[in-house]
């Protein structure tokens, strides 16, 4: 009976850490944690979909996409603010240069 089929829980887990993960990832990078994990238990979950013939195949693939778009978005921030960094250091060093020179 397709009606009294079981929804998998690692599928529901991995939509709910994805979810959080996203939301997080402007906040700790315990959201990477939480991302490994929401793909993780995605990838356990669809295997263990396709073996049992459970639902919620749906709510892995989601949990998956929001695990990767969660790291994605945490490698495009530190991108930026190393780049910011870098920049601002390279600033600094030249003006320590220029102070250096006039003491001279």
């Amino acid at each position: 009976m397709a009606g009294s089929q079981k929804t998998s829980g690692l599928a529901l887990w991995s939509l709910i850490l994805g979810i959080i993960s996203v939301i997080v990832i402007f906040i700790s990078p315990l959201a990477l944690i939480l991302s490994t994990v929401a793909i993780i238990l995605g990838i356990i979950s669809l295997v263990s979909i396709k073996k049992r013939g459970l639902k919620g195949k749906g709510m892995a693939i989601a949990g998956i996409i929001l695990g990767v778009v969660s790291i994605l978005i945490f490698a495009v921030i530190n991108l930026f603010l190393s780049a910011a960094v870098g920049n601002q250091l390279a600033e600094s060093e030249g003006a320590l240069d220029r102070a250096a020179q006039k003491l001279e």
